[in-house]
Order: structure tokens, then sequence, then C-alpha cells
């Protein structure tokens, strides 16, 4: 772990006495990590909102594709700006528990086991109070399992990037089809000008004699 790497540096001597104030310094950079972990999220969120409405309702594929392609270089920074997030939030957990253990804290010395067993009690106790359905029964044994919060925006960030990637590609496809279209309209549109291209091969074929020179004398 980070905090236990540099506790065995001089510079962090392992039987220092640690400053209350050094606790509560890394509580508020824990939570204000915390903070921007969500707020980034949602202005991602928001955007992504703005975007999907734009290239949905817009009827020009070409602004369709690079709205898509925009959004797809958007999503891929917002995953990465997640992880970067997860990252500093998680350096601060390690030193608050390192500092609450210095100071004898108990709370953050407790294992995650007896955390689930401390939860598991209080919805027991509130399924002994009154009736709960099947369905709240369920949703209370999957509280158990503890999910990340954190961890599924992360993959929300990804699924977005990777959801974004295929909607550029269903339009370039478009583009590719749309331009095929085109040209094969206008070759259509004047097939004068497709039938004299054919015919001067022919022509020039049928003069053997002449030369790009000057003619031949008898």
């Amino acid at each position: 772990m980070v905090a236990s790497k540099y506790r065995n540096i001089d510079m962090w001597p392992s039987k220092r006495e640690s400053n209350p104030s050094e606790l509560q310094i890394a509580l508020d950079n824990r939570a204000f990590e915390i903070q921007l972990f969500w707020q980034r999220s949602n202005y991602f969120m928001v955007l992504m909102t703005a975007l999907g409405i734009g290239v949905f309702t817009i009827r020009d594929t070409k602004y369709a594709f690079l709205i898509s392609v925009f959004a797809t270089i958007t999503s891929w920074f917002w995953y990465k700006t997640n992880l970067g997030s997860k990252f500093w939030h998680e350096s601060w957990e390690v030193e608050v528990v390192a500092l609450a253990k210095e100071q004898g804290i108990r709370s953050f010395e407790r294992p995650t086991s007896d955390i689930v067993n401390q939860v598991r009690e209080s919805l027991e106790e509130a399924h002994n109070a009154g009736y709960r359905s099947v369905v709240r029964r369920w949703l209370d044994m999957r509280i158990l399992e503890k999910p990340s919060v954190s961890h599924y925006m992360i993959l929300l960030s990804l699924t977005s990037a990777m959801l974004w990637a295929s909607i550029s590609i269903f339009h370039a496809v478009d583009l590719i089809e749309a331009s095929g279209l085109k040209f094969s309209v206008s070759r259509m549109n004047n097939p004068q000008q497709v039938v004299a291209a054919s015919e001067k091969p022919m022509a020039n074929a049928a003069q053997p004699g002449r030369t790009s020179g000057s003619a031949v004398k008898p």
C-alpha cells in the first residue's frame, strides 16, 4: 500500500506521533476527492445527454458523424478522468486509515467482515420489525454484496466510449454509402459524357496510322 510503503522511509518514522489535525486534513481531502469524482461525472453525463439528443435529432449524416466522433473522444476523457479521481481517492483513503491507526481510532481498524455482519444484523432487525416483500428481501441480500458505486461509474464511462465509437462507425458507413450512391447518380444523370468517354479510346484504336508526331508522307 502507498502509506505503508512510505512509512519505511526515514522521513516517515514508524514511531512518530501523528497530529490530530493531520487526520482531519486527510479526511477533508478524501471527502473533497469523492465530491470532485461525482461532480466531474455529472458534468460529463450532462454533456453526453446533450450530444446524444443532437446526434439522434439531426438529419445530416455528416454532422451526426462529427458529433458522434466528438462524443467518443469526450467519453474516453470521462473514463480517464474517473480513473484519475479514483486514484487520488484511494490515496487519501490509505492515508486516513494509517493516521487513524496511529491515533488508536477503532472504527478505521474494523475488518470488512465485521462491517458486513453489522449491516446484516440491521437488515434482519428491519425484517423482524415488519413485513417485507420478496423483492425487498432480495434487494437486502444484494446490499450485503457491498457493490462499489465508483467502479460502476467508471464502467459506465467506458461503456459510453464504446457505444459512441460504434455509433461513429455506423455513421461513417452511412457516409461512405451515401458518397458512392451520389457518384452513381451523377453518372446516370450524364449518360452522354459516359458514352463519349467510352467511345474515345475506340476512335483512337480505329486510326492506327495516326501518331502523336507529324503525318507520314507518301
